[in-house]
């Protein structure tokens, strides 16, 4: 009987345990703030790095999905330029600079 009552606690746990990480999956997707524990680097690091490539002052950056992975999308103005910087959150690699030619939300970048 204890033994029954033992394997019913560690089952019970187990499915919490699951639903936990199953909740915080979806709530990932729904709120990309959660992804900076996913990220190895700091926002603010991606900024420097982002002005540094694109010789200009960030104005928004964000962490994003992508099809690169985790990344940090950046807009850095410069004078009358703007453009969209992508840093990768795990490395800190320029990913690309590019002229933001429309402002547009970032769920409608084509290079996600």
């Amino acid at each position: 009987m204890k033994i029954r009552l033992i394997q019913i606690g560690i089952l019970s746990t187990a499915v919490a345990a699951l639903a936990s990480v199953a909740y915080a999956a979806e709530q990932h997707e729904k709120n990309d703030a959660l992804m900076y524990g996913v990220s190895a680097i700091p926002i603010k690091q991606a900024i420097v790095v982002a002005e540094d490539a694109a010789k200009g002052r960030a104005t928004r950056a964000e962490l994003e999905h992508s099809k690169n992975g985790v990344v940090y999308d950046i807009e850095v103005i410069d004078g009358t330029n703007v453009k969209d910087v992508r840093v990768d959150a795990k490395t800190g690699t320029v990913l690309f600079v590019k002229a933001d030619e429309v402002d547009r939300q970032p769920e409608n970048d084509p290079e996600d």
